[in-house]
């Protein structure tokens, strides 16, 4: 086995080389995505681009979506593999002679690419995260112990059967606040809390839930039928010509709440005319920018209310139906023609709705005058209540008048007790493994703003540090070329200096470009000074697939051109 005694040191600050003092003590790790082992050849010119840059630590992918990619009792092998290959086997043969640790990667969540149940879940259907409105989402749910076992196994099984470094878990989240609502957490929770797990489905304002959108302010002709606690415009109607607007003005698509559902529900219903169509514009012009990921949402939360929408293009808006609605999904861009084609479209008696405001596109008249707003507002998340403002047939309310205080404390417990479950699931895990062998390290990455790893995520990792359920956590401050590092690590700063137990993730390449450009040198180079500069015990890069060979020459070179600590 490669030796981490040092290497652990070296993250507590203990093997420093003075003779090189810009290198990096700590950890000189990289991600391996699985798709680069399939075979014994991309194995081999992966571990040799991992050597090349003089990196000691390869965190690699060997639990994929619910496939392995070793010889596994507990889970099928991923087919595509080739018979009578390891590889897992081979690499840690392979890296032991380079002197480099393997962690192996584990995607411990997510359990499809494809949108259906893979393998596990269609053995255990019941182990997957249920929504709001009894949706599914293929992903393990970590409130149930039989879950947590079975992870805890598959972790077993690795440290027992290979010769593993560490186990590096990862997608160890919830995929949102939203999720949670199964009959065994809806149960268990009762059983705690003592709170029925139905008040938080909330089918009528108020609802309490957190709401992140992109708003328009300043109504000019448009009425409002709900708002934030805050005071904030939310569900806004307009009248323009002989047409109407109704503009959800927040992503109203991620369905944190069933009010969400009602409110979409009856603003069709309100808007439709008699054989009319509902209709969904797929905008190239928005796509080219954010992508499709918002359209295919939308279209898929009309399917799920019942709905059967036509896709239209921009090009189409001329001649849609007056008689319709067309919804259009977190389409913030809107050519100047679009813009014309849909205040025709409204002037003549169209229906439209607006799920997230056209923030970048409320300079145009037309968009201004079929919105009935004048300004667009400040992008938002935060956790408060849609409150409805005025009786109106779109929107669902109820007589309830608690005060903000009580939402916030019964939401804080629901939030806590699906921490803990990811709390359990850890200490196990930790406790397993280090009874098995004491030098195997547990890490696990998170998103690097803390905000999100509590609200969204229901990471509780002040905790684990406390507690000492892992070895180290690693943020992924993955930044643009021309963002700032400094800015983005700023929440970890002082946990860095004092627990030694951080280390940092930094992108090797533009994340979210379509042509994934590598980043040059020199900028590689300066994030790994800041990041080190700030604390980080070491550095992992995102990932070895995309790491140029320059920027691997200028490793070698620099911060890792000191003689690998990993290895004895």
């Amino acid at each position: 086995m490669v030796l981490l005694g040092c290497l652990l040191l070296g993250v507590l600050g203990g093997c420093s080389t003075p003779d090189d003092p810009g290198g990096t003590s700590g950890i000189r790790g990289v991600w391996v995505q699985a798709r680069s082992i399939t075979t014994p050849d991309k194995a081999d010119e992966i571990l040799a681009r991992v050597e090349a840059g003089h990196f000691d630590a390869m965190f690699v992918n060997v639990l994929a979506y619910g496939h392995a990619y070793y010889d596994s009792g507990l889970l099928d092998k991923h087919p595509k593999l080739e018979p009578g290959y390891d590889p897992l086997a081979y690499v840690i043969e392979q890296a032991r002679e380079r002197g480099i640790a393997v962690h192996t990667w584990l995607v411990a969540g997510p359990m499809s690419l494809d949108g259906e149940p893979g393998p596990v879940l269609v053995e255990h259907p019941e182990w997957a995260m249920i929504g709001p409105e009894g949706q599914q989402i293929n992903w393990l749910n970590y409130t149930r112990p039989d879950v947590r076992q079975f992870i805890s196994d598959l972790v077993l099984e690795l440290v027992n059967d290979y010769d593993v470094d560490g186990i590096h878990f990862d997608y160890t989240r919830y995929a949102g606040s939203r999720w949670g609502f199964d009959p065994y957490s809806a149960s268990q929770f009762k059983e705690e809390y003592g709170i029925d797990l139905e008040f938080f489905r909330l089918p009528e304002l108020p609802a309490y839930a957190q709401f992140a959108g992109n708003p328009l302010i300043w109504p000019n002709t448009a009425q409002v039928l709900a708002e934030f606690d805050d005071g904030q415009p939310a569900v806004l109607l307009n009248n323009y010509g002989a047409g109407q607007a109704i503009l959800l003005n927040w992503g109203a698509g991620e369905r944190e709440t069933v009010a969400e559902s009602e409110i979409l529900n009856r603003s069709i219903n309100y808007l439709l005319g008699k054989d009319g169509g509902i209709y969904i514009l797929r905008s190239e012009t928005n796509a080219a920018r954010y992508g499709s990921k918002v359209f295919d949402a939308g279209f898929a939360w009309l399917e799920d209310l019942g709905w059967r929408p036509i896709e239209i293009e921009e090009e189409d808006l001329a001649t849609l139906d007056p008689g319709g609605v067309l919804v259009l999904p977190q389409v913030y861009l809107i050519r100047g023609q679009v813009a014309s084609d849909l205040g025709d479209f409204v002037r003549q008696g169209g229906g439209v709705i607006f799920i997230d405001g056209p923030t970048p596109s409320i300079w145009n008249e037309n968009v201004r005058a079929i919105t009935g707003m004048h300004m667009r507002g400040t992008s938002f998340r935060r956790s408060g209540l849609l409150i409805p403002v005025q009786d109106h047939d779109i929107i669902p309310s109820s007589s309830r008048t608690l005060p903000l205080s009580v939402y916030q404390a019964l939401d804080a417990d629901w939030k806590a007790f699906r921490m803990h479950g990811i709390n359990k699931l850890l200490q196990e895990v930790y406790e397993g493994v280090k009874s098995e062998d004491p030098e195997v390290t547990v890490s696990i990455t998170v998103a690097h703003k803390q905000d999100t790893l509590a609200l969204e995520h229901l990471l509780d990792w002040e905790t684990w540090l406390a507690e000492g359920t892992v070895d180290l956590i690693l943020p992924r401050a993955y930044v643009a070329p021309d963002e700032s590092l400094a800015r983005a690590i700023g929440d970890w700063q002082s946990t860095m200096h004092d627990t030694g137990r951080i280390v940092l993730g930094l992108s090797s390449y533009t994340i979210g470009s379509k042509d994934a450009s590598p980043k040059a040198p020199d900028r590689m180079l300066s994030e790994i000074r800041i990041a080190l500069e700030e604390g980080s015990a070491g550095i992992i890069l995102f990932d070895i697939e995309h790491t140029s060979d320059a920027v691997l020459e200028a490793l070698a070179n620099g911060p890792f051109s000191a003689p690998d600590v990993a290895s004895e």
